[in-house]
Parts: C-alpha cells; sequence; structure tokens
C-alpha cells in the first residue's frame, strides 16, 4: 500500500535500479516490514548499521522511540539479522470473516458514511478523533475520499467509534476499528465494520457492471 502510493511512508531499497530488498515503513501502523529476497545478504549485513545511522534519527524527529518490524513472510530470520537487539516477540490475530454477521444496533446510535455526508461541519464532539484516525493512514483527507470508505457511530453528538479503510491496494482493503472505551463490546465496531464491508461490496459490484 505503501509502495503503490496509496498510504504515507517510507521505502528504503538495496538498490535503485531493479531493487531485490526492501524495507517499508507504514506512517499508519508506525511499524516496518521487509519484503522482497531474504537470502540477499548484501542487504540483510548491512541493514542494522543503516537503521542506526540513517532510520533512528528520522523516527527521533516524530517522536518515536521504538522499533518494530516483521518481515513480509516467515522466511526473514529476524532474530539473526538483528543479533545485536534485545528483539521483543509480539503475536497479531488476524481474522478472515467468510460469513455475514447479524448486522445489530441494540443502543440505537446513529451512523454517517464518511464518504457521502460532511461530518466535519456538524456540531460533533471527537470530530477529531475521526481526523487523526483518517491522517494517520492516508495523505489527505482528499485521498481518502478517492479510495477509501468510512462510517462513524453517533450518540446524540458525540462520536463513538469509527470503522475506515486503513489500507488499500487494488481489491484489496484493510480495515481500521476505534471505539471510545466506554463503548467498547457492545457491538458498536461490528455494526460499523459491517457496515463498511457492505459500502466496499456494493462499490465493486457498480463498478464491475459499469465495466461491462
Amino acid at each position: 500500500m505503501v509502495i503503490d502510493g496509496s498510504n504515507p511512508g517510507w521505502i528504503f531499497v538495496d538498490q535503485i535500479v531493479l531493487p531485490n530488498s526492501a524495507l517499508v515503513w507504514s506512517k499508519g501502523i508506525q511499524g516496518f516490514y521487509l519484503i522482497g529476497d531474504h537470502t540477499d545478504q548484501t542487504f540483510i549485513n548491512t541493514l542494522d548499521v543503516y537503521i542506526t545511522s540513517n532510520i533512528v534519527p528520522r523516527m527521533r524527529e516524530l517522536g518515536l522511540d521504538h522499533f518494530e518490524v516483521s518481515g513480509h513472510h516467515n522466511k526473514w530470520d529476524l532474530k539473526s539479522i538483528f543479533a545485536s537487539r534485545n528483539l521483543h516477540q509480539f503475536e497479531q490475530m488476524v481474522l478472515k470473516l467468510f460469513r455475514k454477521p447479524p448486522v445489530s444496533n441494540a443502543m440505537g446510535f446513529k451512523t454517517i458514511n464518511l464518504r457521502l455526508q460532511e461530518w466535519e461541519r456538524q456540531e460533533l464532539i471527537h470530530i477529531e478523533f475521526v481526523k487523526e484516525n483518517i491522517d494517520l493512514f492516508w495523505s489527505s483527507k482528499d485521498d481518502f475520499l478517492r479510495k477509501g470508505y468510512g462510517f462513524a457511530a453517533i450518540d446524540g453528538l458525540e462520536i463513538i467509534g469509527l470503522s475506515y479503510s486503513s489500507f488499500v491496494t487494488e481489491d484489496t482493503h484493510a480495515i481500521g476499528i476505534e471505539t471510545l472505551p466506554q463503548y467498547k463490546n457492545k457491538g458498536v465496531g461490528t455494526h460499523l465494520a459491517t457496515l463498511l464491508a457492505e459500502d466496499i461490496l456494493a462499490m465493486a459490484f457498480h463498478y464491475k457492471h459499469l465495466k461491462k
């Protein structure tokens, strides 16, 4: 997503012309990932030093004090590449949805489509909550409106939750879900994510038929 220009970030390659390997930083997740040839010894042997001398100063300018990295596949030997570092491992859970969950809105909150409604001009509480999340993953609001999708939940005048496209590449969307602490585990995120998935699928169906 960073590579195809959809999302902001940095790309460091082993060579400008026909690169074999790269270290990519995503602004949205504020983390790095390794892609390409995991056997590229020249790249691997110089990576740690390059990070210290060139990348760490960039990170400090952004106020980042930790380096989070993963491999695009499990053949990247992070322990060997960063042998001099004290690595802390973490597990990531990825869920794939095959069946559509029921759309439940027991709380009775309202929803707004962030692509279609002018939410910024409404007198809503926590508008910055929406802006901060979109700005984290997108270069501009216009860029989000061209490529992304999103819904927000509103209780009275208070924005209580948000679901949006965090990454988009071709026909793949990564979905971000954020809910205010006092509204967690009440179905807000599930409801918004379901609306978002339906909207993405509906638009994909629409464009498919327009092309015929």
